[in-house]
This record gives structure tokens, C-alpha cells and sequence, in this order.
């Protein structure tokens, strides 16, 4: 099962993590100001859009703990 993480660094700035059920994991390239960009990123990439619940796109200005 793929596992993915929407994290923020020491600077409050968010970056994305893809741990595949077997390969190597990866990481964004670059971080983003808002969660949204994240994710959006992410989907640009490899990340189903169908995998996002509507509640994070809408929570996405808000800081979450790690």
C-alpha cells in the first residue's frame, strides 16, 4: 500500500513524502506556503485526486501538527 504525508519543515513551510509498498521514498523537490500547494504538487505528480478528502483542501491555510 502507497503511503503519503503532507508535512511541515522547521520553517512552518510544507513538503510532501510518497512511501511506496516497495521502491524507494520520495520527497518534494521543493516546499510550499500552503498545504493546498502541497497537495496540489503532489497531484501533478503521482497522487490520486480521488485520495484527498474535501475537508483538507478546505483546511489547507491551517497549520496541523506533525
Amino acid at each position: 500500500m502507497h503511503n503519503w504525508e503532507f508535512l511541515q519543515n522547521a520553517s512552518g513551510r510544507w513538503f510532501w513524502r510518497h512511501t511506496p509498498a516497495a521502491g524507494p521514498q520520495t520527497t518534494s523537490t521543493r516546499d510550499f506556503v500552503t498545504r493546498a500547494e502541497c497537495m496540489a504538487d503532489a497531484i501533478r505528480g503521482v497522487y490520486s485526486a480521488s485520495r484527498i478528502p474535501d475537508r483538507k483542501l478546505r483546511d489547507s491555510d491551517k497549520q496541523y501538527p506533525r
